[in-house]
């Protein structure tokens, strides 16, 4: 292991914090996130990021981590893109914990039209409430006080709920404030790429957690298939790992969202890695669920090696080590052996713009902001909100909680509480 940087002597950058435009016609920029010209001033005094080697020839790995908490990790053919990647993720990461701006307390009745209201948009539609009782979300109340905070929407400043009283599997209080997870964060060049990032980022999770919750599967693709661009990746593995990339049935906002997982295939490697990713490409959601997959399969393999014990599987840490120790049986769940129906490609990407037309259009309003740290040199973070759509949790694919099996995680959860029965994390 060696330090692959080293923080700024205790420096904080100063940037100027422009306020985004609420009008959604600008164009978006077409700046490659994964080419951020990040320097070593973002790295701050309380983090540090090592370099690992791979079980897999040829590849580099990255984690930045604070206290032993993982904020970023990649692995990439080339050690400092794999760098650039974990400390871009790191920085987003780090910026949803910066000080929330302006949040006001207050029923959603004294802010009026200004307030994005939940009263009709559950997270979940009555028939799968009737079918799953655990999947019941929300005690809304217009009339109860809130957190809310000051974002920026297409028609304008809005008030976005920052927690709402929702319902918990287990809780002797059925009622209990949840902070509000239904958004997405990304790191990028510019503001119009961290947002376009940003908001397909709550579109992927909004997928994948109905795909979760209603038992829809991803049609498996062919690592060989011409048509996706996976095939390297699978070379990489060899033998040592089986790569497993799918399509979740329809358009979603008008992207495409795919499953990928790593499985292990030798001994001492984890069991299961998932990843997901949209685009409005087929072949390039594919391609960069089959990358995340790869990214989690490192960090579950480092977890794995070191000794970590089994906890609460609350964070992107302990999440992926039960996916590496116990995630084989339940590929079945999550994918289906059908061959996915050819989708079609839209070349360069969409804007968030038009995301955020496709989103509208649907009756859903949703609100962005910059959230972008003064200590961050070189990057925006933007934040985007829909907080009618279905969410998983602000740590990356848990995919663990979903009605299929959900005595296992309770078990599983009772085991590591040491017999207490925790209130589930992901409900």
């Amino acid at each position: 292991m060696t330090t692959c940087w080293r923080s700024c002597s205790g420096s904080r950058m100063t940037r100027h914090r422009s306020t985004p435009s609420p009008s959604v016609g600008r164009p978006a920029g077409k700046a490659d996130p994964q080419k951020m010209a990040l320097t070593a001033a973002v790295v701050r005094d309380d983090w540090k990021c090592v370099r690992f080697t791979s079980p897999f020839d040829g590849l580099f790995g990255s984690v930045v981590e604070a206290d032993d908490d993982v904020l970023g990790v990649a692995w990439d053919l080339d050690p400092a893109r794999a760098d650039e990647r974990a400390l871009g993720e790191a920085v987003e990461r780090a910026a949803l914990h910066e000080p929330a701006l302006a949040p006001v307390r207050a029923s959603a009745n004294e802010l009026g039209s200004k307030a994005i209201r939940l009263d009709d948009r559950a997270t979940f539609s009555p028939e799968q409430c009737s079918q799953e009782p655990l999947l019941r979300p929300f005690a809304w109340n217009a009339h109860s006080q809130n957190t809310w905070v000051t974002m920026q929407s297409p028609d304008g400043e809005v008030f976005v709920p920052a927690d709402v009283e929702r319902m918990r599997v287990h809780d002797s209080d059925p009622t209990r404030v949840k902070p509000m997870t239904s958004i997405g964060a990304a790191c990028g060049v510019d503001w119009d790429t961290a947002l376009t990032r940003a908001l397909t980022e709550v579109v992927e999770r909004h997928a994948v957690a109905a795909a979760v919750y209603s038992g829809r599967r991803a049609a498996r693709v062919r690592p060989g298939d011409d048509r996706y661009s996976v095939h390297d990746i699978a070379e990489i593995l060899g033998g040592a790992a089986d790569v497993v990339v799918g399509l979740l049935p329809g358009s979603h906002f008008g992207l495409q969202v795919a499953l990928a997982a790593i499985v292990g295939t030798r001994d001492g490697l984890p069991e299961v890695a998932f990843g997901s990713a949209a685009h409005a490409d087929a072949a390039d959601a594919i391609r960069s669920a089959a990358i995340e997959a790869v990214h989690i399969f490192h960090l579950g393999w480092r977890l794995h090696r070191r000794g970590d014990p089994e906890e609460r599987p609350v964070g992107i840490n302990t999440r992926a080590l039960w996916w590496a120790r116990h995630g084989r049986a339940h590929l079945g769940d999550y994918f289906v052996d059908q061959v996915a129906e050819a989708q079609g490609t839209t070349s360069g990407g969409r804007t968030w713009t038009e995301i955020g037309d496709a989103i509208s259009a649907e009756g859903f309003r949703w609100a962005y902001s910059d959230i972008t740290p003064a200590w961050a040199a070189g990057a925006v973070v933007a934040r985007a909100v829909v907080p009618a759509l279905l969410h998983l949790q602000i740590n990356p694919f848990p995919l663990l909680y979903a009605p299929r099996f959900p005595s296992e995680v309770e078990a599983f959860l009772r085991r590591s509480g040491g017999g207490v029965n925790n209130d589930h994390p992901f409900v």
